[in-house]
């Protein structure tokens, strides 16, 4: 029988007091039947070590669809472990979604001196490697904060370095990479209405407008530069609506994915 999906989560919620999260996702595309549906089960826990100042998180997502066996099922299993050690936020998560590696992620957080250092990699039987190295910066001057960050992507051998300036409901941030053209992006909040204009030395341009609603919920509207597609996003608590309007195509195609999570909770029905 190919219920190999629900006796795992069966399992889980045998052995843990929490509850799993079922979420479906419509997929961008053209099918031909109930193939455009993505559902998918996680679960996450949590434990602590009080004397050590240590924190622990794992968790777990797999497709609900039917499979017949455990190691058919798309899946991902993650930990985290993280802590305090004088002032210095540290974490170290890790991601495995085969046998074969796992994604590595160190995070350090010094906030007396808001300093922030990343170490992005990946270890496996065949391939051990650092692939990126990220540090930030935070300063606070004439009653702002002003951040510096620089990521280097040692796979592709490419750098990214951004300078950002806020206060208030004004942002300011200019960034260059080695492979894109540098921009300028300024940030400014009307009551509930923020605008983005992102201009770039290419002589492209782009345009953000998002807007909140009482209740959470909020709209973007978002044109990258050198882009000629309108990415359009609903957010309504546990619902989100995304589109993509390709300005380009004459037959007014727009490609649409929702989703959806729906928390179980003792002997509630899955909707």
């Amino acid at each position: 029988m190919k219920t190999a999906p629900f006796i795992l989560i069966y399992l889980i919620r045998a052995a843990y007091a929490g509850a799993p999260t079922f979420s479906v996702n419509i997929r961008d595309g053209s099918f031909n039947s109930f193939e455009a549906l993505n559902p998918k089960i996680s679960w996450e826990g949590s434990a602590s070590h009080e004397s050590r100042d240590v924190d622990i998180d794992f968790g777990l997502e797999v497709s609900a669809r039917p499979a017949t066996s455990f190691g058919s099922l798309p899946k991902n299993v993650w930990g985290r472990l993280g802590g305090n050690i004088g002032g210095l936020d540290w974490s170290t998560r890790v991601d495995v979604s085969s046998l074969d590696s796992a994604d590595v992620k160190v995070h350090m957080d010094y906030e007396p001196l808001e300093f922030e250092f990343d170490v992005i990699g990946k270890v496996g039987k065949d391939d051990n490697c650092v692939k990126k190295v990220g540090l930030s910066k935070s300063v606070d001057i004439v009653g702002g904060t002003a951040t510096i960050k620089h990521l280097s992507d040692l796979t592709k051998g490419s750098r990214d370095v951004s300078i950002g300036y806020s206060t208030g409901k004004t942002a300011v941030e200019i960034s260059a990479a080695d492979s894109s053209p540098a921009k300028l992006r300024v940030s400014q909040e009307f009551g509930n209405d923020t605008v983005t204009p992102v201009l770039c030395s290419d002589g492209t341009i782009g345009l953000e407008l998002k807007r909140r609603f009482e209740g959470g919920s909020s709209f973007t509207a978002l044109v990258e530069p050198n882009d000629s597609s309108l990415k359009l996003k609903w957010s309504d608590g546990d619902w989100t609506a995304a589109a993509l309007v390709d300005t380009s195509l004459d037959d007014g195609s727009v490609d649409v994915h929702m989703n959806k999570k729906i928390t179980v909770k003792g002997e509630d029905v899955w909707a």
